[in-house]
């Protein structure tokens, strides 16, 4: 639709709901198939306007020292399924992060390097939220 006005849309902030996203983890592995079939669609469609890049919130914030490794699988497992279809479509995927950070004991930062680094793809990479 853009490009019938002569614009170029380079972003797509939120694939899905942060109020969706961000508990991911603790959702049924049926909901989350189907929350990850709604995210690969979502990069079909963000494809189709020429997006090329896409950030989805992980509620990083919401993980805590009890859940640490399996919250972090559970978000590196969406992640790496996402990556055929960002590959595909030549769309990077952004893990949206908070600057500054949430609070001060915040550990955003540091899970979501975490997530990128065990993902290993060039196709997942970081965004900023820069926030006055």
């Amino acid at each position: 639709m853009a490009a019938r006005y002569g614009l170029d849309i380079t972003h797509a902030r939120n694939l899905l709901p942060p109020d969706i996203t961000t508990y991911f983890a603790e959702c049924s592995p049926s909901v989350r198939d189907n929350l990850l079939r709604q995210l690969k669609t979502a990069l079909m469609k963000c494809d189709a306007c020429g997006v090329r890049f896409a950030c989805v919130q992980l509620g990083l914030d919401r993980i805590e020292e009890q859940t640490l490794e399996q919250d972090l699988a559970a978000r590196i497992k969406l992640l790496q399924a996402l990556m055929s279809v960002a590959e595909e479509h030549t769309i990077q995927v952004c893990v949206q992060v908070r600057c500054p950070r949430s609070f001060p004991d915040s550990k955003e930062w540091e899970y979501a390097g975490n997530l990128v680094h065990e993902v290993m793809h060039p196709r997942c990479r970081l965004a900023v939220n820069v926030v006055p």
